[in-house]
C-alpha cells in the first residue's frame, strides 16, 4: 500500500517514528505530509534565556497551524558562566585545560572568542532584568493552549540557527569547579514558572526534570525554590494543577544557613500538588551536616497524602522500613506501580516491606532496584566488603502467575535473597 493512501491518523503515527531532520523533508514531499508531520514536528518547542530560541518560540506560538500541535515546554536550563563573561584569563584557563580545540588561533582570534561569549552572557542577563523573558513566555501561552508538560533541561539545546554564534565557544552550564552548576534563584527557568502565573494557564499537568549524570550543565536544584512571597505564590499555581512531578534534582542550595527554609518551601509546594497522581522523586546530592548520608525520606515531605496517587518512585532514600511502608498503605487504595531503586533502610527489612506489597494491595508493578538495610545482616561479621555488601543489594520485581498468584522474582542468580537479612535475624535470635 502506497503511503499517500494511508488515512491520516495512520500516517501521523507512522512520522512520529521519524528524526526531525527526516521529518523536515518529509514536510516538503506534498501538503498531506506536510499537515500530517507536524503534529510531530511541533509537539514541543525549547524554551531558553536567549534570543534566537525566544524568537523561535514566539513565532510558533503566533504561527495557527503550529499552535495547536505543541504539547510540551523543554526550557533549556544551560546558561553561560558570569566568571569566564567578566574575566578572560579564566575563559581561556578553562578553554586551554578542557576543549583545547577552542584555544588555537592567534591571541585576537581567541579575544574574539571571549567577546561573543560575553556578549552572549549579557543578553541573557539583560533579558531576565528588562522583562524580555517574561513578557515573551506570558504572551505565547496564550496562543499555544494544548501545553501539558513542562521539562527543564540540564544541557545545551542548540538551534540550528545559533550555530554560528555557538561555534568554538565554551559550552553552556560549564563551570571551572565544580564542572557542572546548579539552578541558583536568578536562574531564568523562574522566568516560565511566573509567566504561568502572570497568564493564568492552567494546562500545565506534567512537571520534570532531567537527570544530568556525568556530563556537565546546569543541574536542577533545591535552591532554586528560595522564593519570596509573591513568588511563592506562582510557584503553588503551577504546582497546584499538576498530575504528574518528575524531579530528578540536587538536594543543594547556595546558603547552607537557608537549607531549613529552602526545603520546607518545596515541601509546602509538594504537597499543593493535591490533584498528583505520579510522583517520582530522585534526589541526587545532600548538603547538609549528614552530607554524606542520602536525604532522609520525611525531610523531603513524603510523609504526606495524595488522595489519587497512583505510581511513585523514589531513589537514594534512606528511612525506616515502616516510612516505606506507611507510605505504600496510606496510598493503598489508589497505588497502582511502586519503584524503589538504590534506596536504604537504617531499621527493618525490605522483606516486610515486600510481604505488605503482595499480600495486602493490588500494586501491579513493584521493582526494587540495587535496595540495601544499613544495619548488620546478622551473623555476618562487620563491616562488609564491597563485594559482599553489593551481594546484600536486593533487586527483583513482583509477578503473578497465570493462576493469579503473586510473589517476589528475584532479578539476578547468585545474589542474595530480600528474605536472607530478615531469616538470619529470626535465626540469630532463636538461638538466644
Amino acid at each position: 500500500m502506497c503511503l499517500h493512501s494511508l488515512p491520516a491518523e495512520v500516517q501521523i503515527q507512522v512520522f512520529s517514528y521519524l528524526e526531525v531532520p527526516t521529518l523536515k523533508a518529509v514536510r516538503r514531499v506534498c501538503r498531506a505530509f506536510r499537515d500530517n508531520a507536524e503534529p510531530t514536528l511541533f509537539q514541543y518547542v525549547i524554551a531558553a534565556a536567549r534570543y534566537q530560541p525566544l524568537g523561535a518560540f514566539q513565532k510558533i506560538s503566533l504561527f495557527e497551524p503550529f499552535q495547536k500541535h505543541v504539547r510540551e515546554i523543554v526550557f533549556d536550563g544551560s546558561i553561560y558562566n558570569a566568571q569566564f563573561a567578566m574575566h578572560e584569563p579564566s575563559y581561556h584557563r578553562e578553554a586551554a585545560a578542557r576543549y583545547t580545540s577552542l584555544d588555537r588561533g592567534f591571541t585576537y582570534h581567541k579575544h574574539d572568542r571571549w567577546k561573543r561569549y560575553a556578549q552572549l552572557y549579557k543578553e541573557q542577563q539583560e533579558m531576565q532584568t528588562d522583562g524580555i523573558l517574561l513578557h515573551t513566555f506570558s504572551r505565547a501561552l496564550e496562543w499555544i493552549p494544548n501545553v501539558c508538560c513542562i521539562t527543564f533541561s540540564p544541557f545545551p539545546r542548540h538551534l540550528p540557527s545559533e550555530r554560528k554564534d555557538t561555534q568554538e565557544l565554551l559550552p553552556r552550564g560549564l563551570r571551572s569547579s565544580p564542572p557542572r552548576g546548579f539552578t541558583k534563584a536568578s536562574h531564568p527557568f523562574r522566568q516560565l514558572i511566573a509567566a504561568l502565573y502572570v497568564s493564568q494557564f492552567a494546562g500545565i499537568r506534567k512537571l520534570r526534570t532531567e537527570a544530568i549524570g556525568t556530563r556537565p550543565g546546569v543541574e536542577f536544584a533545591l535552591s532554586i525554590f528560595d522564593l519570596d512571597d509573591q513568588e511563592m505564590e506562582a510557584a503553588k499555581y503551577l504546582f497546584r494543577h499538576l498530575e504528574s512531578l518528575e524531579l530528578s534534582m540536587a538536594i543543594w542550595v547556595h546558603d547552607i544557613t537557608a537549607f531549613n527554609t529552602i526545603i520546607d518551601k518545596f515541601i509546602t509546594l509538594l504537597h499543593t500538588s493535591t490533584d498528583l497522581r505520579h510522583l517520582h522523586l530522585h534526589p541526587t546530592r545532600w548538603k547538609s551536616r549528614d552530607e554524606f548520608y542520602p536525604p532522609r525520606f520525611t525531610r523531603l515531605g513524603l510523609q504526606g497524602t495524595w488522595a489519587k496517587l497512583q505510581s511513585f518512585s523514589l531513589k537514594e532514600l534512606d528511612a525506616d522500613s515502616s516510612e516505606f511502608s506507611d507510605l505504600i498503605k496510606r496510598h493503598r487504595s489508589t497505588l497502582v506501580s511502586v519503584t524503589l531503586c538504590s534506596c536504604g533502610l537504617d531499621e527493618g527489612f525490605w522483606a516486610d516491606i515486600v510481604d505488605e506489597v503482595i499480600c495486602d494491595t493490588e500494586i501491579e508493578k513493584f521493582v526494587l532496584d540495587c535496595v540495601h538495610e544499613r544495619h548488620q545482616p546478622e551473623p555476618v561479621s562487620y563491616p562488609l566488603s564491597s563485594s559482599m555488601f553489593e551481594c546484600w543489594k536486593y533487586e527483583g520485581q513482583l509477578e503473578v502467575t497465570d493462576e493469579g498468584d503473586r510473589y517476589f522474582a528475584e532479578r539476578i542468580q547468585g545474589k542474595k535473597s530480600v528474605y536472607d537479612s530478615r531469616n538470619r535475624r529470626t535465626e540469630a535470635s532463636n538461638l538466644d
